[in-house]
């Protein structure tokens, strides 16, 4: 890795402090919040419980003659 890469890393790394400062969430969320964001999905967080996660696809099914639907993650 030469100086420029490790550049490169620590100017993200600091830039990823700012966020979750800003963002007020805990450092273990950040990780499933950016995936999200990157490439699509929910994002969960149960506030003081230290329980995240990210979902990257759901399926819904949803019955038209009955008006019925359900998500699974």
């Amino acid at each position: 890795m030469d100086d420029s890469e490790i550049r490169k890393l620590l100017r993200f790394t600091l830039s990823e402090k700012r966020v979750i400062e800003e963002l007020q969430i805990p450092p273990d969320a950040f990780i499933p919040l950016l995936f999200s964001i990157r490439y699509g999905g929910d994002w969960s967080l149960r506030k003081n419980s230290g329980r995240f996660m990210a979902v990257k696809e759901k399926v819904t099914r949803f019955d038209e003659d009955k008006m019925t639907g359900r998500t699974w993650r």
